[in-house]
């Protein structure tokens, strides 16, 4: 925070305790672009250093920079009391409920599919089931198929052998 942004607070406070504008209106200064209620700007004016002068677009920039400055310094000091901008909670609240929608259409599209494979006989469940039936009935064949082997083998060894 630079020290200017403290320099109009002082100042705020000093004249809000003397019967000064109140907080809601520098709130809706702040909300109405920094415009509308010239006794604030001139204050801010006044502590940023920043002379109107002869120039418009230079005046203009300058107090471009100079808002800019104020309130980022007001989002940072307001950070210190965990205060979260309006337009952040209302993204954050968007981005929620976008989130939200994303996960409910994807179950629709899960619950579909599920559907449309258990329509065609193709349930998941009972196709793995299936395969680790058709998985142990070959390892029994195939086992069967070793001992019958070897057991030719051995005869044969033995027919060899005198």
């Amino acid at each position: 925070m630079d020290r200017s942004f403290y320099e109009f607070w002082g100042r705020y406070f000093l004249a809000l305790g003397r019967g000064g504008q109140p907080f809601e209106d520098v709130a809706a200064w702040m909300r109405q672009g920094f415009r509308g209620y010239e006794e604030i700007s001139e204050a801010v004016r006044k502590a940023y250093g920043v002379d109107r002068g002869e120039d418009p677009d230079a005046a203009a920039d300058l107090w471009k920079k100079t808002c800019d400055s104020f309130l980022a310094s007001f989002r940072e000091y307001m950070a210190v009391f965990q205060v979260v901008p309006r337009e952040d909670l209302e993204k954050l609240e968007r981005e929620n409920r976008e989130l939200r929608e994303q996960i409910a259409r994807l179950e629709e599209t899960a619950l579909r599919q599920q559907a449309l494979l258990a329509d065609k006989g193709l349930d998941p469940s009972a196709m793995i089931d299936g395969f680790q039936e058709l998985m142990l009935k070959q390892t029994d064949e195939f086992q069967k198929l070793m001992e019958s082997a070897g057991r030719y083998f051995d005869e044969k060894k033995s027919r060899r052998s005198p």
